[in-house]
């Protein structure tokens, strides 16, 4: 049984919400990566951005003024039934959160998680081959 299928691009995230977490949630059998996240100030005063993937905060950045802030060299993982969401403080800005998905049919949940909720896993099984990801 083949573990993933082709992967596709993304916009997980666009939002101009302040002061409130705009979330995401992965579909269960399907995987996320996050690629890139996008911020821009169109105040003049800094503020502070916040980037969540699962119950964490993984990014945590402050915008100058009149300013964008792009991470294009991220790979934060965020699996089936999880969310992955943005928070910005300011009242006149926007976020984008882009990446990948594919499909995943391992029923894999994920690395354990600090909060204790998700069981240790072995590693993948070499035999699989490599996915879509993997592959060159």
């Amino acid at each position: 049984m083949a573990r993933t299928s082709s992967s596709y691009s993304e916009r997980f995230v666009l939002t101009s919400a302040s002061n409130a977490w705009t979330d995401y949630t992965v579909p269960v059998g399907m995987r996320a990566v996050i690629k890139c996240v996008t911020h821009v100030n169109n105040t003049t005063s800094e503020f502070l951005m916040l980037v969540r993937a699962a119950q964490f905060l993984v990014l945590s950045r402050l915008v100058p003024g009149a300013t964008s802030v792009i991470l294009p060299d991220l790979h934060i993982t965020v699996y089936g039934g999880e969310a992955m969401g943005v928070f910005m403080y300011t009242p006149n800005g926007g976020a984008c959160l882009s990446g990948f998905m594919f499909k995943d049919d391992s029923g894999r949940r994920g690395p354990p998680l600090s909060a204790g909720t998700h069981p240790i896993l072995p590693a993948p099984d070499p035999g699989m081959g490599p996915t879509p990801i993997d592959a060159p």
